[in-house]
C-alpha cells in the first residue's frame, strides 16, 4: 500500500464537499485525515503490521487488526448490517429454505456438484497471488437455475457472516438493461437491500476481499452494437479488484464460456488470475421429485401419466424454471384425467412470458408485454419452420437474427431492432449445437411443438408449408401435433376450425405431386 492508493481507496468514503482525503507518511506510519458522516476521522496505519488506530469525532480511539477490518466495520461499510438486511430480504423472497431449487453442476475439472455447500467452496479456498483476481463463471441454458444459485450463495454467506466473516455477495442483476455502466447496476442492487453503501465503494470493498460482485445475466448486458462495452467494462473491473477481489459471472452457455472469457478479457492472466468454471445441468429426476415433495407434492402425483412423462430423464421440464412452474401453478389432483398436453402449453407460455420480460427498458417503452410475448411466439415458430423447411435441426446465430428482424417487422426504430436481434439467439429455448456458432432448440419436443402451431395456422389459411410438402413427417412430430391440435380445439377454436376445414377438403383439390396430402392426412 502506498499513499496514492490509500487516497484513492478512501476517497469514495469521504463526505462530498468537505475537502480531499489527506494522507501523510512518517516513521513507517500513514496518518489519514478525512470527514466521514459529518465527523472528522483520523487514522494511523502501521505499514509493517497493517494495524490501524481510528479516532472518529469525539469517540474513543479504536484499534483494528487490519485496513480491511476497518472498512468492514460500522465506521465504513457496516457489513454486519448488510448481512442482516440481505438475509431478511432473501428469506422473504425465497419463502423458506425448503423451496430452494435443486442444484446439479459440473466444474470445469469435470467434478459433479450437487449442493450449495460444494459450490460455495469453489470461491476463496484456493491460494493465489496477492495481486490477482478470482472469477467463478456459472454458465448453462436459460431456466437452469443460475439466478437461484446466486441467491442461495448470497443467502448462505449472509446467514453465516457473523460466524465466519466470509465475503458477502452483491447480486447484480442485469434484467435485460442496456449496459451503460456496471456501477449503475450495482447502485440498483444496493438500493434493493436498502444499503447505505454507495456504488463507487463496492469495487474498493471487493478489492480487499470483503464483497464478491456477482453479475447475473452477463449475456443480457448488450448495447445495439453488440457486447463490446460489456467486455470492456468487465476488463476494467477485473483490473480494479486485483488483490483479494473475486467476481461471479453468470450467463447462458450460448454466449458465455470459460474459453471465451479468457480470450475476450485480455486483462485475465492465466496462471496468475484464477478462473473456475461451473456448468449447470438439469436436476436428475430423483432430485426433481424430492424437491416437489418438499413443496407439498406426494409420491402418488408422480404416477399420473401426464406428470411422470415430464419427469423422465432428459425431459425439458426438469429445468428449475419449469419445476417452479409445476410447484406454483399446477395442482396434481386436477391432472388425473388430463393428458400431458395440458402441461406443455402452460410451461412453454410461462417461459415465453419470462423471456418477454428480459428485453430491457428501451424495448419495453416501444412494445407492450402482450406484443413482446406475441413476437417471441411468432419468432420461435418461424425458426422452427425454417429448420423443418431446410431439413436441419440447427441454424447459424446470424440467420436466427435475420429471422427475428423479419418476425418483428420493419416499423420499429433501428436501435430496437438491433437490440432484439442481439438477444434472439440467446433466448431460453435455444442451446449451442455441436457446430460452433449454431443454435438448436433445447429439446426436440419444443421444435415439434412450434412446428405443430405453424402447421395449424398455415393450413388454416390454405398455405401448405414446405416441410409438409417435402418431408416425411415422423412419429414424434405426429405425436406432438396430436396433443397440440387437441389443445387448440379447446383454446383456439376458430383457428382450429379453419385448419379442419382446409385439411378435410384437401383430397378434393390437392394433387399427389408431393407429400402434402399424405402428411396432412396423417
Amino acid at each position: 500500500m502506498n499513499r496514492e492508493q490509500l487516497v484513492s481507496d478512501l476517497s469514495p468514503f469521504a463526505d462530498i464537499g468537505e475537502g480531499a482525503v489527506k494522507v501523510t507518511e512518517q516513521n513507517g506510519k500513514f496518518s489519514v485525515k478525512m470527514t466521514r458522516d459529518g465527523r472528522i476521522l483520523k487514522l494511523s496505519i502501521d505499514r509493517e503490521s497493517g494495524k490501524v488506530q481510528c479516532i472518529w469525532g469525539t469517540s474513543a480511539a479504536r484499534n483494528f487488526a487490519s485496513f480491511p477490518a476497518l472498512l468492514a466495520s460500522e465506521i465504513f461499510a457496516n457489513l454486519k448490517r448488510w448481512s442482516d438486511a440481505q438475509r431478511d430480504l432473501l428469506l422473504q423472497e425465497i419463502t423458506s429454505v425448503q423451496k430452494l431449487l435443486p442444484i446439479h453442476g459440473i466444474s470445469h475439472e469435470r467434478k459433479s456438484l450437487k449442493s450449495i455447500e460444494e459450490i460455495d467452496e469453489l470461491l476463496g479456498t484456493t491460494e493465489r497471488p496477492s495481486d490477482s483476481t478470482e472469477i467463478l463463471l456459472i454458465d448453462g441454458p436459460a431456466g437452469i437455475g443460475k439466478t437461484s444459485l446466486i441467491e442461495q450463495l448470497a443467502l448462505r454467506r449472509a446467514m453465516q457472516y457473523k460466524v465466519n466473516g466470509r465475503p458477502l455477495i452483491l447480486h447484480v442483476k442485469s434484467r435485460g438493461r442496456v449496459l451503460s455502466n456496471l456501477l449503475d447496476l450495482m447502485a440498483f442492487s444496493l438500493q434493493t437491500i436498502r444499503s447505505q453503501i454507495t456504488y463507487d465503494q463496492i469495487p474498493i470493498l471487493a478489492k480487499y476481499g470483503l464483497v464478491i460482485i456477482a453479475i447475473d445475466g452477463f449475456d443480457e448486458l448488450a448495447d445495439p452494437n453488440g457486447y463490446e462495452m460489456a467486455w470492456a467494462q468487465l476488463e476494467e473491473l477485473v483490473i480494479f479488484v486485483r488483490g483479494k477481489g473475486a467476481l461471479i459471472l453468470a450467463g447462458r452457455d450460448t454466449f458465455l464460456g470459460r474459453s471465451r472469457l479468457l480470450k475476450d478479457v485480455p486483462a485475465l492472466r492465466e496462471g496468475t488470475d484464477l478462473v473456475n468454471g461451473l456448468t449447470l445441468t438439469p436436476p436428475t429426476p430423483e432430485q426433481a421429485k424430492d424437491w416437489l415433495i418438499r413443496n407439498n407434492w406426494t409420491e402418488a402425483n408422480f404416477a399420473i401419466p401426464s406428470i411422470s412423462v415430464l419427469l423422465e430423464e432428459d425431459s425439458f421440464a426438469l429445468r428449475p424454471v419449469f419445476l417452479r412452474t409445476l410447484a406454483e401453478h399446477v395442482k396434481p389432483k386436477e391432472l388425473k384425467d388430463k393428458h400431458e398436453r395440458y402441461l406443455t402449453p402452460l410451461l412453454v407460455n410461462q417461459m415465453i412470458r419470462r423471456e418477454a420480460g428480459l428485453f430491457g427498458k428501451p424495448v419495453e417503452a416501444i412494445m407492450s408485454l402482450p406484443e413482446r410475448e406475441a413476437f417471441v411466439l411468432g419468432f420461435l415458430c418461424e425458426v422452427a419452420r425454417e429448420m423443418a423447411d431446410a431439413q436441419v435441426e440447427a441454424l447459424d446465430a446470424s440467420e436466427i437474427g435475420w429471422i427475428a428482424e423479419a418476425a418483428l417487422g420493419g416499423e420499429k426504430p433501428s436501435e430496437i431492432t438491433s437490440l432484439i436481434r442481439n438477444r434472439a439467439s440467446v433466448l431460453a429455448f435455444f442451446v449451442n449445437d455441436e457446430r460452433p456458432g449454431y443454435k438448436t432448440f433445447m429439446h426436440s419436443y419444443l421444435l415439434n411443438y412450434f412446428l405443430s402451431i405453424v402447421a395449424i395456422e398455415a393450413i388454416g389459411r390454405g398455405d401448405i408449408p414446405k416441410f409438409i410438402r417435402r418431408n416425411l413427417v415422423g412419429s414424434e412430430l405426429l405425436s406432438v401435433f396430436s396433443d397440440t391440435a387437441a389443445e387448440s380445439a379447446i383454446t383456439s377454436r376458430e383457428a382450429f376450425n379453419r385448419f379442419w376445414e382446409h385439411a378435410s377438403s384437401m383430397p378434393n383439390s390437392y394433387t399427389n405431386v408431393d407429400r402434402g396430402l399424405r402428411n396432412t392426412g396423417a
